[in-house]
């Protein structure tokens, strides 16, 4: 460790709440709230992050302030400053019952913690927490149209907050029964969400049946919207899609040229009127061309719709709310191919209350027989009407406000729903949910819970990685997920009190001291007034988790021990006792627990033994893992779903190529909805919106004079290249935020030579220097440094600026500042600086004059001569050495220096990558394009032919322009095929996390496999050198180690060192292992330590010969070796003998009953779980 580093944590406390605005503005919010009384008759209202005074907590204001005749509630509103709500403020200027606070400001963070109501249409930031004397009611902004919480695809961390806003409600307001539902399922309230969902229409829908006409109208003027008051209205509310600079204008360009040709079109009828989402409304206004008929934002939405005669939308909720008027309403979802396929929809387009078009002509045609169009849709508009406003009359706000504020009966008109109260309820930490064998036992352990007696919620941490993220996505749909982020709500001494214990952990004799009132404060602001029976600590190897669970205020508190701890705490890996200090400090607070479980009776005993200063020994229980016997036994495979074939976005401009009429589809030509036209384009001048390749062609999709126009063939369009739009000098101290696909580039992305240097993957929290930022029509991109040199260009989804630095506005102090943080990450500034150093040139290029290059990057290697007209590969180029990595036609890399390289550029295509491959494998379709050689492919001479559904995948190769191919055997031939005409023939083998197929293992010699993380303590060095006298003796065998980790290159180079390349397969990481387990011979655990083997219980489960080393744990599950093979000595000579005995069946083994074990493993978790007045389990 050095020495920056204690002093880092130790400055850290200080920076965060002293330095940085966020940490300041949580102090100051912690000091209110434990300092402020809640003040009885008080209500702050937030809209849209104080951006506005509308809305549903608009619409209770009004409400409340019309009958609170005399003055008896105080309304407090979170406004953020701007001309917009000076100008609707001002109406409230001589109440003095009416207060109007700066969000974020003191007095906004004052009576976030004192008023009695807080009403809110979104959310609250991570840090408000809600008393037991105040009420949250939340009133959401809209009925999704789009998926929502964890309905949305990929990362559920992105609905972290809007699902502790809802968990933190006391009331949750809802206009239909769909959004009860997305509340309960896509938010996943249902079981464990301890408020109430009022259900009975929306209180700002209110004001379009209030007819505010004229009021409307003048405000409108007022605010400088031309209007025509002899024509109808038009209102057309585009949603925001992207947060990129160049999109965002580029929508901006096309809302103005759209609705000028409306304008044109129908501009005697209509007065076309927009509304744009509020994040693009401050660039909006800033446009000349929109601002007359711009509707501006602090305009109450519902109050505008009782004026409108004519809705258009795309995705905006809104329309659920137009519904009430019985008015037009038209979807126009140009880029419905842009956004929605990523995103998703809760209803398709033909269930849709409305014609929709996905052009600007099918809009035209629509606009004009608009009532023939609304004709067609009557019933589907009726059925909407029936569906998601059956409350709406007008009245809502005084059902709601009478209800829960006037202590009025609950009107027959409001439904309440709430969530059984009769189940025992479970808050547990399942720990990282990397793939290990903690994250596998609590799998397990949520698929056997009974969920009719049990309410389980999860409190997890941020995932960032895909194994992460699908370990989310594995639990069942009946627990609910939190999680845990944010800054903790601790004052400034309080976090230097939570970073002694940290570091320390708790004093047996002193344990009074330890600050668990902070803790409960945090897991308050994390899990709101939920309350929990039991809190379960199911990882126990993390003190800062543990924290927060014995900061509930459950009635019974859990930790598990999944091995014998006191060795963990001194076990070195690397050198490195890596749980030292977190193992340390939680066992410091097991006797603040009242159950420490080890998974099995053999470690409860040691742990019992070894703990036994730190916790009384009747805390020490045991319950065995579970096994998920449906998942082990099935027959199905874990087939990776259908990848959805996402619009590629690329914004260049073009020239179209062809004079004659093109064939333009409306939206993306797979789609069952596209329709094609021919059309005749008049100017050559295109934009490019996107790209997408189907069915072996590529179409473009297009605008001219910022007018969508549709999808044409890419063979029409010459793409101009990208350029930078802007270039701006920065000097900020940042933290990477990476993920798997995260990626360093050598220029701004989109530029022609901006290429991909190295994955950022392993980089996660690095500190970096931000020195530029760059927009182009792609997109932003930032310079990155370690301080002293350039690494590289990122995109701004990796990166986090350090708030606590940016307080800083001298150059002079961010540099010191810079110099600290470089100097506390040096190590891997300088892994990154040398991975950056490498760039790619991938370029075909001829020898023209006889050039010496050398077998490695140095002086002294051996030298080679390269003849003239020789065609070789420049691969990449160092740029701090100048040696050119090179590749000749057989596949060897050579080295030269820059400065000698004596070649010229040749334009045509080349082989990029080569790689040897064998898997089944079939075809998509029962016609491909074939390719009889390299040359063919590379010159794109194919021939249509028929193909049979089964073949067999032998080699891979990338071309330079990134188009992959698979050579395949047909009729005996080996041929080329894209790589997109074939898939995996998941009947004969399964997928691996990286991608990577095996075949499942042929039965014509005897095949061994092992399963687990490739660590030091499951030792499958020992297994290869044990199957290396296996094969020496035998001279058959075949070995599959299933499993990924940081001994994997180790465990690779053993291999080539024994000459068992061929004889031993790296399957990697699967998620469901067991049915290629089933098709081995025989499972081999060769670990030197054990909590509990989950996997020699799978192998039993599925009937395998078992062979393992004697150790207290494996014993255990095999009974002394009645279940399976132990290993005379846990030596390789020890498991040799062990894998030779079983292959002869030299001893009979008893058979596992894994129904019985999961029995009784389960009536052991509720033993221990179960309170004393709860009898959950019968």
């Amino acid at each position: 460790m050095s020495i920056l580093s204690p002093v880092k944590r130790l400055a850290q406390p200080f920076v965060k709440t002293k330095l940085s605005p966020t940490g300041k503005r949580v102090e100051t919010y912690t000091r209110f709230y434990i300092n402020e009384p809640v003040q009885q008759d008080t209500i702050l209202y937030e809209s849209r992050d104080g951006k506005s005074l509308t809305d549903s907590p608009f619409a209770i204001f009004n409400y409340l302030l019309k009958q609170d005749i005399e003055k008896k509630y105080t309304h407090i509103w979170s406004i953020q400053s701007s001309d917009e709500m000076t100008y609707f403020m001002t109406r409230f200027k001589d109440l003095s019952n009416v207060l109007f606070v700066e969000r974020n400001s003191e007095e906004y963070l004052k009576w976030l913690a004192k008023a009695e109501y807080l009403i809110n249409n979104a959310t609250f930031q991570s840090f408000v927490t809600i008393k037991d004397e105040q009420t949250y009611i939340n009133t959401w902004h809209g009925t999704p149209l789009k998926t929502m919480g964890f309905d949305i695809p990929g990362n559920p961390n992105g609905a972290r907050n809007v699902v502790r806003n809802f968990f933190m409600a006391d009331v949750l307001i809802s206009p239909n029964k769909h959004t009860t539902n997305m509340f309960l399922d896509s938010y996943r309230l249902r079981h464990n969400y301890q408020g109430v969902i009022l259900e009975g229409g929306y209180p700002r829908m209110d004001a379009t049946f209030n007819n505010n006409h004229d009021t409307v109208i003048r405000t409108l003027h007022e605010r400088g919207v031309t209007l025509d008051l002899s024509k109808k209205i038009l209102l057309y509310t585009p949603t925001c899609k992207s947060g990129e600079v160049a999109y965002t204008e580029q929508e901006l360009r096309q809302i103005i040229s759209e609705t000028s040709v409306l304008r044109e079109t129908f501009g005697d009828t209509y007065n076309i009127l927009i509304k744009v989402h509020p994040f693009i409304y401050d660039k909006a206004k800033k446009e000349e061309g929109i601002l007359p008929y711009l509707i501006p934002d602090g305009i109450d939405t519902n109050a505008l719709l009782a004026c409108v005669d004519c809705l258009v939308t795309d995705y905006s909720s809104i329309f659920f709310d137009y519904l009430v008027t019985d008015k037009p309403i038209v979807f126009y979802c140009w880029d419905d191919d842009l956004y929605s396929h990523e995103r998703g929809k809760y209803f398709d387009y033909d269930e849709l209350p409305g014609p929709v078009a996905f052009n600007l002509d099918e809009l035209i045609t629509i606009l004009k027989e608009l009532p023939k169009k609304m004709e067609e849709a009557r019933w589907n508009y009726e059925r909407f009407k029936r569906l998601y406003v059956p409350y709406e009359d007008g009245q809502v706000t005084q059902r709601y406000v009478d209800y829960l504020f006037f202590n009025q009966p609950l009107p027959e008109k409001i439904k309440e729903v709430r969530q059984s109260e009769d189940k025992e309820t479970l808050l547990i930490y399942p720990g990282g949910l990397r793939k290990n064998g903690i994250t596998s036992s609590f799998l397990n352990l949520l698929s056997n819970i009974d969920y009719e007696k049990y309410a389980v919620t999860c409190l997890l941490d941020n995932p960032k990685s895909l194994e992460q993220i699908d370990s989310i996505h594995r639990i069942p749909k009946e627990a609910s997920i939190l999680f845990n982020f944010g800054e903790p709500i601790y004052t400034f001494s309080e976090s230097y009190q939570d970073l002694y214990y940290h570091i320390k952990g708790v004093n047996p004799s002193k344990k009074e001291k330890f600050p668990l009132n902070i803790y409960q404060r945090d897991a308050r602001r994390l899990l709101g007034k939920t309350a929990f029976d039991v809190s379960i600590d199911f990882s126990g190897y993390s003190l800062y988790w543990t924290k927060t669970i014995l900061g509930t205020t459950s009635e019974k508190k859990v930790c598990y021990l999944h091995s014998d701890m006191l060795a963990d705490m001194d076990r070195e890996v690397n050198g490195k006792k890596i749980h030292k200090m977190n193992v340390q400090g939680i066992i410091s607070v097991y006797d603040f627990y009242d159950k420490l479980v080890s998974v099995s009776s053999v470690i409860s005993d040691i742990n019992k033994e070894n703990l036994s200063q730190y916790a009384d020994a009747s805390k020490f229980v045991y319950s065995e893992n579970l096994l998920n016997i449906t998942d082990i036994l099935s027959k199905e495979q874990d087939v990776p779903e259908q990848k959805v074939d996402y619009t590629t976005r690329l914004f260049r401009e073009g020239k179209l190529t062809v004079e004659e009429d093109v064939t333009i589809y409306d939206t993306r030509p797979d789609s069952r909805y596209a329709k094609a036209t021919t059309k005749s384009l008049l100017d050559s001048s295109v934009t490019v919106l996107g790209e997408f390749s189907y069915q072996e062609e590529t179409y473009l999709k297009i605008s001219q004079s910022d007018c969508y126009i549709g999808w044409i063939n890419a063979a029409h369009i010459d793409i101009m290249p990208d350029s930078i739009q802007s270039e701006t000098d920065v000097y900020d101290l940042s933290k990477l935020i990476v993920g798997k696909n995260s990626q360093l580039f050598t220029a701004p992305i989109g530029l022609d030579h901006s290429k991909p240097i190295c994955s950022l993957a392993s980089f996660d929290e690095l500190y970096v220097l931000v020195t530029k930022k760059v927009i182009t029509n792609t997109g932003t991109s930032f310079l990155v440094s370690n301080g002293s040199e350039d690494l590289g260009w990122v995109t701004p989804n990796v990166l986090r600026e350090m708030s606590s630095v940016a307080v800083f506005k001298h150059q002079v102090a961010k540099k010191m500042l810079n110099k600290l943080f470089s100097a506390s990450n040096r190590k891997q500034l300088n892994k990154l600086t040398e991975k950056a150093a490498n760039h790619p040139i991938n370029e075909l290029v001829k020898v023209t004059a006889p050039m010496m290059v050398s077998d490695s990057a140095s002086e002294e290697a051996i030298k080679t001569a390269l003849p003239v007209g020789e065609k070789v590969v420049l691969i990449s180029k160092n740029t701090s050495t100048h040696w050119v990595t090179i590749l000749l036609d057989d596949g060897q890399h050579y080295f030269v220096k820059e400065s000698e390289l004596t070649v010229e550029k040749r334009d045509e295509r080349f082989v990029l990558e080569v790689k040897d491959t064998l898997f089944s494998a079939v075809f998509t379709q029962s016609k491909a394009v074939i390719y009889a050689s390299v040359e063919d492919v590379l010159d794109e001479k194919g021939l249509l032919s028929k193909v049979p559904k089964e073949i067999t995948v032998t080699k891979f190769i990338v071309r330079n322009d990134r188009q992959e191919y698979y050579q395949v055997l047909l009729q005996n031939k080996r041929v080329w095929v894209k790589k997109e005409m074939v898939t995996f023939d998941f009947t004969k083998g399964v997928l691996n996390k990286d991608g990577l197929f095996f075949d499942y293992p042929k039965s014509d010699e005897p095949t061994f496999v092992t399963v687990g993380r490739l660590s030091q303590e499951k030792n499958q060095s020992l297994l290869i050198e044990a199957f290396h006298r296996y094969r020496e003796t035998y001279q058959k065998g075949h070995l599959y180690i299933i499993g990924d980790g940081p001994e994997r290159g180790k465990l690779e180079k053993k291999i080539n060192e024994l000459s068992l390349k061929n004889d031993i397969t790296m399957v990697g990481q699967l998620n469901k292992p067991y049915i290629f387990m089933a098709y081995c011979d025989i499972f081999v655990l060769t670990s030197f330590y054990e909590g509990q083997s989950l996997v020699l219980l799978e192998a039993l489960t599925l009937k395998m010969k078992v062979v393992s080393t004697d150790i207290p744990a494996c014993r255990n599950v095999l009974d002394g070796g009645k279940y399976g093979m132990l290993a005379k000595t846990n030596d390789a000579k020890g498991v040799f003998q062990a894998m030779e005995a079983t292959l002869k069946k030299k001893k009979n083994f008893k058979a596992f009953n894994p129904v019985q074990y999961n029995k009784k493993a389960m009536l052991d978790f509720y033993d221990i779980t179960r309170l004393g007045n709860k009898c959950i389990v019968k």
